[in-house]
């Protein structure tokens, strides 16, 4: 069962890209069961390994890409700019690009950013806050769970440009954070430099000579000469 809010934004603007925060399996059957039709969907390579699940991936409009080879990925989803502006269907893709370890929201890929700046789409946020309920990490079968979805508005990438793009990342996983209830990672601390030593108070003692092992000091020596009776002559 879902709990759906914001539903209305799921068909306020199609075509578009949808794109949600992967916790779990559960996730593919939650999202299709949101958006029902007119769908394509991106897949990771490794899929590929299995020709079942290859053909069922692109039996359903699926298109896997590389994760690990970014100029790889982008090329891949080329195709996905044309499906979305002749065919009018719109798009799904996780950003985190694969299952977080924990409910914690993961750093954010470009791609699906990237797309929908390229075809001139909306990016429609849809946000799973416990799919972790119904099939959590490690096991095989679903349990019985009702999950709160929340849809948030469409926002336009119209203006958007590349070399702002990072920005525009960031403001959307920000988003995210903010409707999970969870809190911006911090920037690391600068590191301080150490304050400079202080002088030493007070007029300070001339170092010490150190004085080779078996020689005496010149003091002591002179004091030794006075005492002996004077040295010989050499007469020859």
């Amino acid at each position: 069962e879902m709990n759906v809010r914001g539903e209305r934004y799921l068909w306020e603007q199609r075509p578009a890209v949808f794109i949600f925060n992967h916790q779990s399996k559960a996730d593919v059957i939650i999202t299709t069961k949101l958006l029902r039709k007119d769908i394509a969907s991106v897949g990771k390579a490794e899929i590929g390994r299995f020709p079942v699940m290859k053909t069922i991936a692109e039996f359903g409009g699926s298109v896997l890409i590389d994760r690990d080879d970014t100029a790889s990925a982008i090329e891949t989803m080329k195709p996905l700019v044309e499906i979305i502006r002749t065919q009018k269907k719109s798009v799904l893709i996780a950003p985190e690009g694969t299952r977080a370890l924990s409910p914690k929201i993961g750093p954010f890929k470009k791609g699906a950013f990237h797309l929908a700046m390229q075809a001139g789409v909306p990016i429609v946020p849809i946000v799973i806050h416990n799919a972790i309920d119904v099939a959590p990490k490690g096991e095989f079968v679903y349990r019985r769970a009702t999950v709160e979805v929340e849809v948030l508005p469409p926002i336009d990438t119209s203006a958007w440009k590349r070399a702002t793009l990072d920005d525009h990342v960031a403001e959307v996983r920000a988003m995210y954070l903010s409707a999970l209830g969870q809190r911006q990672a911090e920037a690391p601390a600068e590191r301080k430099t150490p304050p400079p030593k202080r002088a030493a108070k007070g007029p300070q003692r001339p170092a010490k000579k150190r004085v080779a092992k078996g020689r005496k000091k010149p003091g002591k020596e002179r004091a030794a000469a006075g005492k002996g009776k004077s040295p010989r002559r050499d007469t020859g």
